[in-house]
């Protein structure tokens, strides 16, 4: 009920604006460059109500199975190295050094590469947008013989003590970021798509500025390896 309460008020928003504009637009705007001006704001409107309902959509679709569908063999670097490639295709200028510690090329996985490239975008996501763009760190590293680390470090303004145990929450934000746009849905996301992959994400300080996103993930035994080879 909460979450529906949250969803229902932060989907307003944006109507109410685009419901606005248009009336305002309707009424006043006289030329065709006012017109324009009006249209380009609802347009803007309308792109943030598309990103939450996508959003809404994915967390609900995730949170309705307790196992993955459309398994496959994942190269978990080919899915970093592809997550870092999609994100500059939005910010081309933002800057990564991934380095890989003690860890080899190939590193194998059964799970849904699409669900880990979106729950690692998200994470860059929240590192670039929350340092204004700064440089983000990426390293890959076995924890164990079966189980690898891919951390997310950025340079940013970090997140509130009393704000952590909530940081997972659907549609929950910081109380030091309401001046950058967002929805709370990037980590709730991600946490879900870890879980189902039977890992877990950890988010701490820095011990300088800024936050690490830690995914800890169990890779591909070659028992399973030898199984997953069957099933697919």
């Amino acid at each position: 009920k909460s979450f529906i309460s949250y969803a229902s008020h932060e989907l307003r928003t944006p109507l109410s604006a685009i419901s606005g504009i248009l009336e305002t637009s309707l009424k006043y705007d006289l030329t065709l460059g006012q017109a324009k001006t009006s249209m380009e704001e609802a347009k803007k409107q309308i792109q943030k109500a598309s990103t939450l309902v996508n959003g809404l959509l994915q967390l609900a679709k995730i949170e309705s199975t307790d196992t993955l569908t459309e398994r496959s063999i994942v190269n978990i670097v080919d899915v970093i190295l592809d997550s870092i490639s999609f994100f500059k295709l939005k910010f081309p200028q933002q800057e990564f050094s991934f380095q890989m510690i003690d860890a080899e090329i190939n590193i194998e996985m059964g799970g849904n590469p699409e669900l880990l490239r979106t729950a690692l975008v998200n994470l860059i996501d929240n590192a670039s947008k929350y340092s204004n763009r700064a440089s983000i760190d990426l390293i890959l590293a076995f924890k164990k013989p079966d189980l690898i680390s891919i951390c997310v470090i950025d340079q940013g303004i970090g997140i509130e003590g009393e704000d952590m145990p909530k940081i997972f929450d659907p549609l929950f934000r910081g109380r030091n970021v309401s001046t950058i746009e967002g929805f709370g849905l990037g980590l709730a996301l991600t946490y879900r798509i870890v879980t189902h992959h039977h890992g877990q994400l950890k988010i701490y300080k820095n011990q300088g500025q800024g936050m690490t996103a830690e995914v800890l993930i169990p890779m591909m035994s070659e028992d399973q390896r030898r199984q997953e080879d069957r099933y697919y």
